[in-house]
């Protein structure tokens, strides 16, 4: 989630941003493509760069009531509703949280970015995302703290995707237009993967294009390719006949860290039985997901509204059951490499204890 300039034969041209020929909403293609690709509205990247928090002193966070020896009864958990995040919402339904002792409000963010400074303000407590955006706010100064990860890579859930019958191999991407939602997205992510295919990332055209408009420009001819991920790999191939060029969670990447839910490191202090609470409750549905596949379908239908016939095809994450930060030095590499960070983050200072 990274090109590695050694190996550049020359310079890569500079990042474009492409734009439908029809307006960005997905609408109008979706529509027209039928229900199966209307669920693409509902998993928005989940990466992009932040807007950083300005003030990050001091806020006690939205839930504050009840709070007895550091345990929060009253906890906001912002959240994009999207299949990655299904121990969050498995913990919910089973009520694991209510075990811990802990009530957990899950609010529906579509703009993940936005959420982070509403931590620092005491607007919500804690935020689920992709590990870029937490990482990049951690690398540009900002006191934030890992509660736990909750998805790890698994097979052709990250993946780069055409309807080019003449790009069938990773080697085939080179020198083609392919969309990333951000430039420190699925690029990064499928970077290491692609150099051990012996393709060079730097001679590929990365174009920023959010994974739900990704389709109307496959369709269009605008783009050759697009990093995306499920239920857009399913649902594309359904569409579009489009096919699986590179399973970008292979090889270097497999089990490589993905995401998880943060706290401002006053709020992780001050709560510390809580982010313990919030963090065993999502470890047994992380486990009880991992034993029974149909409870994260049943997340994709009821949350992230995933057609029936897509979410029972999509191929679904590793969820995580043991926190292991070792795994946060490949993403946080990535961003330096890619200049969105100065420099290297020691990862086991980002885990709360």
């Amino acid at each position: 989630m990274a090109p590695r300039p050694e190996d550049a034969a020359a310079p890569s041209p500079p990042p474009q941003r492409v734009r439908a020929a029809r307006p960005p909403t997905p609408g109008r293609f979706l529509a027209r493509r039928g229900p199966a690709v209307r669920a693409l509205t509902s998993a928005v990247a989940l990466t992009g760069l932040l807007g950083m928090v300005t003030s990050c002193g001091g806020a006690t966070g939205a839930g504050g009531q009840g709070s007895q020896g550091g345990l929060d009864r009253q906890v906001t958990l912002a959240v994009a509703p999207v299949i990655n995040a299904a121990p969050l919402y498995i913990a919910q339904q089973k009520g694991l949280f209510a075990k811990e002792g802990i009530k957990v409000t899950l609010k529906p963010v579509t703009n993940v970015a936005a959420a982070f400074p509403a931590m620092a303000t005491g607007d919500t407590d804690m935020v689920y995302s992709s590990l870029s955006p937490f990482l990049i706010a951690v690398g540009n100064g900002q006191d934030m703290k890992l509660v736990t990860e909750v998805s790890r890579g698994a097979p052709k859930t990250v993946g780069i995707v055409s309807k080019n019958p003449a790009i069938r191999t990773p080697k085939d991407l080179e020198g083609k237009k392919i969309a990333t939602p951000t430039m420190t997205g699925c690029n990064l992510i499928a970077g290491p993967t692609l150099e051990s295919a012996g393709v060079d990332p730097k001679k590929i055209h990365w174009v920023e294009l959010l994974y739900a408009n990704q389709g109307p420009a496959l369709d269009q001819g605008s783009i050759d390719a697009a990093c995306t991920v499920e239920p857009f790999i399913t649902t594309l191939g359904t569409q579009l006949g489009t096919h699986l060029v590179l399973d970008a969670l292979t090889g270097p990447n497999q089990k490589v860290a993905l995401d998880g839910v943060y706290a401002m490191s006053s709020y992780a202090k001050a709560h510390a039985k809580t982010v313990t609470a919030l963090r065993d409750a999502i470890a047994e549905a992380s486990a009880m997901a991992n034993e029974d596949p149909a409870l994260v379908r049943s997340v994709a239908k009821s949350v992230a509204r995933t057609p029936a016939d897509v979410a029972a095809r999509i191929a679904l994450p590793s969820f995580v059951t043991k926190n292991d930060p070792a795994l946060l030095a490949q993403p946080v590499d990535r961003l330096v490499k890619a200049g969105a960070i100065p420099r290297r983050i020691a990862p086991a200072g980002l885990l709360a204890r």
